[in-house]
């Protein structure tokens, strides 16, 4: 129970009600950071940085303002550099090139520079947000296919 005071001196309380239903409303609210909705996807992609080889990694999901990039330690050190901190990392900005299908079921490529926002551990591989900062191609692509599956501006 909390106690407050208002304005006019009186006194009241709050009591937290502690029963499943108020359990599973508050289990279920998600705070989404990302400005636009993401779509969950399964897309190879080539990362590369100013000083590494381009190295595989695996598009987990998409939106109009970012990408979640997973792999392993070799994807964290290609790039952070080898003594990468996992709690704050240093942001960097990688280049991602991807293939996504058209309307008509076409491969086409979408190029876009992106700088990481977060990296988490997950039972032995790595999640790596991204959030866009430039597309260099295929800007339209991209867009046109996260709006076949629903998502619009």
């Amino acid at each position: 129970m909390a106690m407050f005071m208002d304005d006019n001196g009186a006194d009241y309380s709050l009591d937290a009600i502690d029963t499943p239903q108020s359990r599973r409303v508050e289990s279920s609210f998600v705070v989404d950071l990302r400005g636009s909705p993401r779509v969950e996807v399964s897309f190879p992609a080539e990362v590369h940085t100013h000083d590494t080889n381009d190295i595989l990694v695996m598009i987990t999901n998409i939106s109009r303002t970012g990408l979640r990039a997973e792999g392993c330690r070799q994807m964290l050190i290609a790039l952070f550099g080898s003594d990468v901190n996992l709690d704050g990392h240093t942001p960097v900005v990688a280049r991602f090139c991807l293939e996504v299908l058209d309307a008509d079921g076409s491969e086409r490529t979408v190029v876009v520079r992106g700088r990481t926002v977060y990296i988490r551990p997950d039972n032995g591989r790595f999640q790596v947000g991204v959030e866009f900062i430039e597309f260099e191609e295929g800007r339209d692509v991209l867009f046109d296919y996260l709006a076949s599956r629903g998502v619009r501006t």
